[in-house]
């Protein structure tokens, strides 16, 4: 199952919050608020695309060796969240799923940002992250 937001710093902060159970205003003042802002400001990020009820294989061996034992109530399930830099809405990805879309699977590709897994839990909520990469010509790497 998934829903499709338009992109903003706050929108952001909201699902971060939503999907960890961390304080609302631990995610608005901290780094991790600062660094998104910063970086899909820097690649034109448009819409986020968040897939509920995702299966993380890195969150799953954690759940098994570690929280399955905890008295505490922690889902099984992560959330990803997927960055474009175009506008799309639920409509048109479910055409594109179905295969009557206006938008075509290239141009789909090429505006995609990468993606953010979100575990389940209030500290170091942040899981596996795929996000592409800085403009090569503004920014340098050894």
């Amino acid at each position: 199952m998934f829903d499709i937001v338009p992109y903003s710093i706050e929108r952001l902060v909201d699902l971060l919050t939503n999907a960890s159970g961390a304080e609302h205003h631990a995610v608005l003042c901290s780094s991790v608020r600062d660094y998104f802002e910063e970086y899909f400001g820097a690649l034109s990020a448009q819409t986020i695309l968040r897939e509920q009820d995702y299966l993380d294989a890195d969150f799953q061996k954690d759940y098994s060796g570690y929280y399955s034992f905890c008295f505490s109530d922690v889902k099984k399930t992560c959330i990803r969240l997927h960055f474009f830099n175009q506008e799309l809405n639920n409509e048109l990805f479910n055409g594109l799923l179905s295969g009557h879309s206006l938008v075509k699977q290239d141009e789909l590709a090429a505006s995609y940002l990468g993606y953010i897994v979100i575990k389940p839990i209030a500290e170091r909520f942040i899981g596996r992250t795929c996000l592409k990469t800085y403009d090569k010509s503004t920014r340098f790497f050894l």
